[in-house]
């Protein structure tokens, strides 16, 4: 049983650790959709996945701001269809 908890810990680590994130439509998705289609193809499943487009943001600067004061500062958003 142990073996089982390993492996599926493994598994958790390699998708949780994609970089920079798994956002639809972004590299890192695809990195995690590919190591979980190669790895479920193993266990002798098909995969049949289909191709569609997708609304993702990318971080440009924002701020929330209290009258003169500066609250938090981060990246903006910016609409973008991949």
């Amino acid at each position: 049983m142990n073996q089982y908890f390993e492996k599926a810990n493994e598994y958790l680590k390699t998708l949780c650790d994609v970089k920079p994130n798994r956002r639809t439509g972004s590299s890192g998705n695809r990195e995690a959709t590919d190591f979980f289609e190669n790895t479920i193809r193993t266990f002798g499943y098909d995969i049949d996945a289909a191709s569609f487009k997708a609304l993702d943001y990318i971080c440009h600067n924002a701020t929330l701001t209290n009258g003169d004061i500066d609250i938090f500062a981060v990246g903006g958003i910016t609409g973008l269809m991949l």
